[in-house]
């Protein structure tokens, strides 16, 4: 078990990616908190990885809302007495419509998701991290944050800036034994 004894918070676990990493993690040894906004799926996930003999626990939290990810952040490790891995995969695109055509507020959701919620995630995560002597964060990024496409400007230009923050954040923790890398 490669992960036996580490704490894995997992955002956007309950479906699809998420999910899957999820419960990959549990079965190489992680305890595991599953994070998204709706408790029913994440619960479920929870559920899962107890059956597989790990500590699994679901923590709602809007990634998009700075203090509810630091009060997420804050009770996993209460309850899982640390942290050591990070998974950044809550996100999505909302809207495939050309500039102009679009509605501004959702252009911004969308970046506040996939951008913000990466950012919050991680800078909470940070002390706990450093507690532990070190761990690692991954970023789920897309291959769409690399190369332009028309009507999805939102969701390549969030996933462009999580490309940038992954390598800006890498600079600057990986000398605390903190690895940051983006998954595409």
């Amino acid at each position: 078990m490669t992960l036996a004894g580490k704490v894995a918070l997992i955002t956007g676990g309950g479906r699809g990616i998420g999910r899957a990493i999820a419960l990959a993690f549990a079965r190489e040894g992680a305890d595991v908190c599953v994070t998204a906004r709706s408790e029913g799926e994440i619960a479920a996930v929870a559920a899962e990885i107890q059956e597989l003999g790990r500590r699994g626990i679901a923590g709602t939290a809007d990634i998009a809302d700075r203090v509810q990810v630091e009060a997420m952040v804050e009770a996993t490790a209460t309850q899982l007495g640390r942290i050591d891995i990070v998974v950044n995969n809550a996100g999505g695109g909302l809207e495939r419509t050309q500039v102009g055509d679009d509605d501004p507020d959702v252009w911004a959701n969308v970046i506040e998701i996939n951008l913000l919620g990466t950012y919050y995630c991680s800078r909470a995560v940070l002390p706990h991290l450093r507690n532990a002597g070190g761990g690692t964060i991954i970023n789920i990024g897309s291959g769409m944050g690399h190369q332009a496409r028309a009507k999805n400007s939102s969701y390549n230009a969030a996933k462009a800036a999580v490309w940038m923050f992954t390598r800006c954040l890498a600079l600057e923790v990986w000398e605390e034994n903190i690895a940051v890398n983006e998954l595409i």
